[in-house]
């Protein structure tokens, strides 16, 4: 009797520490941002609907998720609109203003961006110069500008089917603006000098807290993540770290791919 109680213990803490295991799995997947495609959409059409619980502007799966289960009329009615393959306009111009404040034709990457981008080196001569790169960005910034005029229309504010540098800086103080609206929201305790308002140092300070937070909840749960081992989990860590899960995944993905493939009957002789 006594040895089936002692195997009933060693099995019950067994499982106790299976618990413990997947809980803290859950809580980590949980912390992780999602694609920031998705993001600038999400944010954008549920923003002001609370989907930012904490209101740090970056979305975390956990988030998603929990918004969705509280709100399962809001997860049918996009289900439908991805259906149909529509989009709301606005979904994606966060997204596209950050892209357009990261090209900078002053600041020439390493050469080794030719290993994934071989077209950006014009002449061929496996240098990546100066010209080369300010010719892409001014490609870029254009390819942008369209695409923000085509989902934003009102941005082209007298018309002329253009994007001025003025329409461009008003449109995105807009968008700036609606971004502290919503964080001021979530976090009153942010406006430090009680105006009523986010100023952008208030704004910035409280999104630094925030992400800070999330970074260090992270850490706690996978030490493995602070690869320079500075007890500190910087951003770029937390991104290497996604960027080599996705890289998992899908080489996972083709594998599977191409075991269905093989596992088709006969198509037949070549032609």
């Amino acid at each position: 009797m006594m040895r089936t109680h002692t195997l009933w213990a060693a099995v019950g803490l067994f499982c106790a520490s299976l618990l413990c295991v997947s809980t803290a799995a859950a809580d980590d997947q949980a912390d992780k941002p999602i694609p920031e495609k998705q993001q600038t959409q999400l944010l954008e059409q549920f923003g002001d609907d609370g989907i930012d619980a904490d209101a740090d502007g970056v979305l975390t799966q956990g988030e998603v998720s929990k918004f969705f289960k509280e709100h399962p009329d809001l997860r049918r009615a996009r289900q439908e609109r991805l259906r149909r393959g529509g989009r709301k306009g606005g979904g994606l111009a966060l997204g596209i203003l950050g892209q357009l404040d990261k090209l900078d034709p002053e600041k020439v990457p390493d050469n080794d961006i030719l290993e994934n981008r071989p077209r950006l080196d014009t002449n061929g001569d496996g240098q990546l110069s100066a010209d080369e790169w300010a010719a892409h960005v001014e490609k870029r910034r254009a390819q942008l500008l369209d695409k923000l005029l085509k989902i934003a229309p009102e941005i082209d504010a007298d018309g002329d089917e253009q994007v001025s540098d003025q329409e461009l800086q008003v449109f995105k103080a807009a968008k700036e603006a609606e971004q502290r609206a919503r964080m001021l929201k979530r976090h009153p305790e942010a406006d430090l000098d009680g105006n009523g308002e986010l100023s952008v140092e208030e704004f910035e300070a409280v999104q630094a807290q925030l992400k800070a937070e999330r970074l260090q909840k992270l850490l706690e749960r996978a030490p493995e993540l602070d690869t320079d081992g500075d007890g500190v989990l910087s951003e770029e860590e937390a991104r290497a770290f996604d960027r080599g899960r996705r890289g998992r995944d899908g080489g996972k993905k083709g594998r599977r791919q191409r075991g269905a493939r093989r596992s088709r009957p006969d198509d037949g002789p070549e032609q």
